[in-house]
């Protein structure tokens, strides 16, 4: 191969004029020596191996779409970043799943509160109306302990109502999980998370005022109530055995649905 061959085969891989000259003058020192005196040598940013006659140098491979070449400093080496999308919200699937969970509890939930609310007003009543028949007791301790029976009826009732009303927001975040909002997930977690805590402040609530009432009425009356409940056993812990179980699903999907990066790959 002459000195013109040599030289027009760096030009057809891409390298410039200048250095094509220079790679073919370091084999052929008369190359362009005729025609046009050397120009000063450039100074290299990095040491470069040069091709030898007989071993062309092979052209830097092509990037392919997305890459982005970030080490131009070493010839044929770039870091290629995938053009797959990146999730920014959780798959239609784990959305339609969302949304089944969070109509289901809310509804039994919404259910389930006006039912304790019936269950503990005809249980106060009962209550009051034992202590009424009751005809050697003192008044004056009769009527404080009404009192203390409306009391928390009247309490018991204001917790139930607001988780109504939680249930029902959590019921409506439900239904806009079919619509692919942004913010839906996040909406659906923290509410069914604030319901989870209201209806163990309920349930915590219930064991400790079921037990003052059961030994006032025991102090009263000389008989016991029943079998006093315990935490785990009220009705507001065991609503929240159902709203944690959702929480815990929501907060699951969430987590497998987080946005991913993209893989980055080294070609070289």
């Amino acid at each position: 191969m002459d000195a013109q061959a040599y030289y027009e085969s760096l030009l057809a891989q891409g390298y410039t004029p200048e250095d094509s000259t220079k790679y073919t003058q370091e084999h052929y020192p008369d190359f362009g020596q005729a025609s046009e005196p050397a120009a000063p040598e450039p100074v290299a940013p990095a040491p470069v191996a040069i091709p030898a006659p007989g071993e062309m140098p092979a052209p830097a491979p092509m990037p392919m779409p997305g890459a982005q070449p970030m080490m131009m400093g070493v010839p044929g080496v770039v870091i290629q970043q995938s053009m797959m999308p990146q999730a920014t919200t959780t798959s239609k699937g784990m959305r339609i799943t969302n949304g089944i969970f969070g109509i289901l509890m809310s509804l039994a939930l919404i259910g389930y509160s006006l039912l304790v609310i019936g269950i503990w007003a005809e249980l106060s009543e009962a209550i009051e109306e034992d202590i009424n028949t009751l005809n050697d007791i003192d008044v004056d301790e009769a009527d404080d302990f009404t009192e203390g029976i409306e009391s928390f009826l009247s309490t018991i009732s204001f917790f139930y109502y607001a988780i109504l009303l939680v249930s029902l927001a959590v019921l409506v975040i439900s239904i806009f999980q079919f619509l692919d909002k942004p913010w839906g997930t996040k909406a659906l977690l923290g509410s069914t998370g604030l319901l989870l805590v209201l209806l163990l402040a309920t349930g915590a609530y219930e064991a400790s005022s079921f037990a003052s009432i059961s030994d006032d009425y025991e102090d009263l009356t000389d008989e016991s109530i029943g079998d006093m409940p315990s935490f785990f056993e009220v009705n507001g812990t065991i609503g929240g055995y159902c709203a944690g179980l959702c929480f815990g699903v929501y907060a699951l999907l969430a987590f497998i649905g987080r946005p991913k990066s993209p893989p980055v790959q080294i070609v070289q």
